[in-house]
């Protein structure tokens, strides 16, 4: 029986006490041979987490593209967290699976040579070595044995890792669709409204988390009462009890702290997440093509590198022919580095962000009624009308410098990942062969505090 288990444990029928004995019989068989699924869920896994980054960098694209205010920004930080997490349960099994290998390997050494080390047999060390050896290592058996425990105990810690991970998710997502039903009802809220909002909404559903916390004060440790209360709202409160997180994850977590030495763990563990995020910042910040955080940006050790100017780098994004392959366009493409066409292709992305400016700017589609007489696709065609000659304003093209008139707009599903945006032509036959550049400058009022940078993509003409 294991040590506190109830001895006591309610059951409806006999039938059900008999099944209850069945299992615990089947569990201590099970217990021996664990290393078998265990590495067969660990591969699995390990082949999940890898497909894991590139999901939420699609999803990160996704979401910054078509959410604004403070959820674009809220997304932003989920996807972060997101690509940490792929990252943390990645290592996790991947360090499992590789202990769990060690050990199958370290069982074939104790079935090929069971006596294992006999140290009277050594001759090619020192005494003093062999002294040592033999005080420091004990038998092989043990070792593995306690390897064996250690690959179990990493095997749960990474499902506590998933449970946890869980409950924070569920209570973000819930607390932004909490904030955005709200801000249906309350819309037009500057910025910092909108985050005060979220936060609130967010303390609420963490409220009964901080509530439990309490209980460890030392005025309020010992008072039942108070403590009947903060459990209570602790248990039932927390929404991710109505998702069955909280008790799973109590009970692999509440195993850790009864059976292991917590200061020893809790150091071990700051040192992995340490680690791993200055790995993940190294994989993901120093890697040109795989940058989900900043797609134009991208770090360097070198003293005279780029700092990441538009006019003076490459982005292989805003071209077609070097874009990555599932890579979203940023912010504006054409079709080639080189141009051999007498017209040179130009697609810009249509950030929902940019609502915010093109509001203050134009006509809103709300506010732009045509004629009652009109069919349904005439109004649309007039609507469509109006936004156009929004971009018309908000737009406006250059070619080293010069101004090109006359750029029509037309909408346009860029068939790379879907991106919405306006695309134009715009006729470069008189142009000279060479270097040239094409600027995007995005006009927007006055008195916008953080207005958009030009993009500028440099192209090149043949003789």
């Amino acid at each position: 029986m294991e040590q506190n288990e109830p001895v006591d444990i309610p059951f409806e029928n006999e039938v059900e006490a008999q099944d209850f004995k069945n299992y615990k019989e089947w569990i201590e068989k099970f217990k021996i041979e664990s290393w078998q699924p265990e590495l067969v869920v660990s591969g699995v896994a390990i082949f999940a987490t890898v497909q894991l980054p590139d999901l939420i960098r699609s999803f990160f694209e996704i979401s910054s593209t078509n959410a604004e205010g403070i959820f674009r920004y809220a997304l932003f930080l989920i996807g972060i967290y997101l690509l940490i997490v792929s990252f943390a349960l990645m290592a996790n099994f991947l360090f499992h699976f590789i202990l769990r290998t060690f050990w199958i390997g370290m069982v074939g050494l104790m079935a090929a040579y069971p006596t294992g080390i006999i140290f009277d047999k050594i001759t090619s060390v020192s005494p003093y070595f062999l002294e040592q050896y033999q005080k420091r290592l004990k038998s092989i058996s043990h070792f593995t044995w306690r390897l064996d425990r250690f690959c179990s105990a990493i095997f749960s810690f990474s499902f506590m890792s998933i449970l946890a991970i869980l409950g924070s998710i569920i209570i973000v997502l819930l607390g932004l669709v909490i904030t955005y039903l709200m801000l249906k009802i309350v819309p037009d809220l500057s910025f910092k409204s909108q985050l005060i909002v979220l936060l609130i909404v967010l303390s609420v559903l963490a409220l009964p988390s901080m509530l439990g916390s309490l209980s460890l004060v030392p005025g309020i440790k010992n008072n039942k009462r108070i403590n009947k209360y903060l459990f209570l709202s602790y248990w039932y409160g927390n929404p991710m009890f109505a998702f069955l997180v909280v008790k799973p994850f109590h009970y692999v977590s509440l195993t850790f702290a009864s059976n292991l030495n917590f200061k020893r763990y809790a150091f071990v563990i700051f040192l992995y997440f340490f680690f791993l995020m200055m790995g993940f910042y190294a994989y993901d910040r120093f890697n040109p093509i795989t940058s989900s955080l900043n797609s134009i940006q991208v770090e360097t050790n070198r003293d005279f590198y780029s700092h990441s100017s538009f006019e003076h780098s490459m982005i292989h994004a805003m071209y077609d022919n070097l874009r990555a392959e599932n890579q979203m366009i940023p912010l504006a493409s054409i079709q080639s580095d080189m141009i051999t066409d007498d017209y040179i292709r130009l697609f810009v992305h249509y950030h929902k962000n940019e609502d915010q400016w093109l509001k203050k700017m134009c006509v809103t589609q709300a506010e732009f009624e045509p004629a009652d007489s009109l069919s349904r696709y005439e109004k649309a065609s007039l609507r469509d009308q109006n936004a156009l000659q929004c971009f018309q304003t908000y737009l406006s093209i250059q070619i080293d410098g010069q101004e090109q008139n006359n750029v029509e707009w037309l909408f346009h599903t860029h068939p790379n990942k879907g991106e919405q945006g306006v695309i134009t032509y715009i006729p470069i036959a008189n142009k000279a062969a060479g270097k040239h550049v094409i600027s995007i400058k995005k006009h927007v009022p006055k008195e916008e505090k953080n207005p958009p940078r030009n993009i500028d993509i440099p192209f090149w003409i043949g003789s």
